[in-house]
């Protein structure tokens, strides 16, 4: 539309192949209008790559919060269960650290993370019974434990911004997605095993006390396994409605005057 409106301007360069790309433009226009029209790339758009904070700690909580992004970003890689505990008692203390701050400001906000906190102890719990040892997550565990430990050295008159805030909130929504998605992939690449206990024949030895026998299985199924039933129904985060309408943008170019066909 751009080039044929703009093709009587002095020194115009054409594009290369207007009636190739007519035709496509046609063809992609027709096979939209098969259908119902869906919006939501307007609202997603395009995003770049997301990489690391590097450097030293930044001061304060822009450090706490510079070392949740690398956790999110360095979870790309799977980590092992003995790493995935740590990371997930991370979540823990650190959801449970923010509360006071975030009931100062919203209230509504503080009882998602107590609700989030009370999920990461029972994963946590759950976890216990998990093994394995693909995988590595060393960076990932890292970067947990720097949330932490910047989040206890913070001074107790520390206020924290309601812009902050919901930093944390977008970071906490997307490392609980990627934790669900640890759990699903780790069962499916055969990451996991499951702590089962294996019945026994008691013999007369003389002890009086008889350990239980447990032994590690292979998980076979995802849904076999507790923590990843509570990731799917308490972490993972719910989906996001369709968008229904255009967005701004696009509402502006349908309003843009077309070039004449002549």
């Amino acid at each position: 539309m751009l080039d044929r409106r703009y093709r009587n301007t002095p020194e115009w360069e054409p594009l290369a192949g207007c009636d190739r790309l007519g035709w496509a433009a046609l063809a992609t226009a027709l096979d939209v209008n098969l259908g119902q029209p869906d919006y939501s790339v307007d609202q997603t758009g395009w995003r770049p790559r997301t990489k690391p904070i590097r450097g030293p700690a930044k001061p304060g909580v822009l450090g706490v919060l510079q070392a949740e992004h690398n956790l999110l970003v360095r979870l790309n890689s799977l980590p092992n269960a003995m790493n995935l505990r740590l990371i997930v008692d991370s979540q823990r203390l650190l959801t449970s650290q923010l509360i006071p701050y975030a009931e100062r400001v919203d209230p509504e906000l503080a009882e998602q993370w107590r609700a989030r906190t009370a999920t990461y102890t029972r994963i946590q719990r759950e976890l216990r019974n998990v093994g394995g040892r693909l995988g590595n997550g060393a960076g990932a565990t890292a970067e947990a434990a720097n949330a932490v430990s910047r989040m206890k050295a913070l001074p107790s008159g520390t206020v924290i911004e309601p812009r902050m805030l919901g930093g944390f909130q977008t970071l906490f929504r997307g490392i609980d997605e990627r934790i669900s998605d640890v759990l699903e992939a780790g069962v499916d690449r055969g990451a996991f095993v499951q702590r089962v206990s294996v019945p026994r024949l008691v013999s007369g030895d003389g002890r009086l006390v008889h350990p239980v026998r447990e032994r590690f299985v292979p998980v076979t199924r995802a849904a076999d396994l507790e923590v990843i039933r509570t990731a799917r129904e308490y972490l993972r985060p719910r989906p996001e409605p369709a968008v229904a309408s255009p967005g701004a943008s696009r509402v502006d170019l349908h309003a843009a005057p077309h070039p004449p066909t002549a």
